[in-house]
């Protein structure tokens, strides 16, 4: 028991972007509890979990390989981000969609993830690499 609990703080201890991503767990849409990053089921969201922690959020579907991979992408470029559940009651994603639709969304095609930056929502991101080097500038 000692061994893997010294092998998880080395692991932890040498990662380069551990905790990077935050979490807001929501209930889900169909009532089942939505999963947090250490895989336990929760009720209620993080302290503060209606506030924004960073510039960044990404609205993802869950099962979503390009949401999957975008994600994947800032952890591993160390960029720190919100990720918000479009599966879940979370307030953020009703606000989401009305700032798509005042920027001029009027029907058409939505990109997955949905990304807002500093304000602005992003649903029509084609190269996720593009827009990852813009943020590292």
């Amino acid at each position: 028991m000692r061994f893997i609990i010294i092998l998880n703080l080395l692991v932890l201890a040498f990662s380069n972007c551990s905790g990077q991503q935050d979490i807001s767990v929501f209930k889900k849409k169909d009532g089942e509890k939505n999963i947090n990053s250490t895989g336990t089921a929760s009720d209620e969201g993080s302290p503060g979990a209606n506030e924004d922690s960073t510039d960044l959020i990404v609205f993802f579907r869950p099962g979503c390989s390009r949401c999957e991979t975008f994600r994947m992408m800032l952890d591993e470029n160390c960029i720190h981000y919100t990720s918000v559940d479009m599966s879940t009651d979370d307030p953020r994603i009703p606000q989401m969609w009305k700032d798509i639709q005042i920027q001029g969304f009027n029907g058409g095609t939505i990109h997955y993830p949905i990304i807002r930056h500093h304000g602005k929502v992003i649903w029509d991101m084609i190269d996720m690499n593009a827009f990852i080097e813009r943020l590292q500038r």
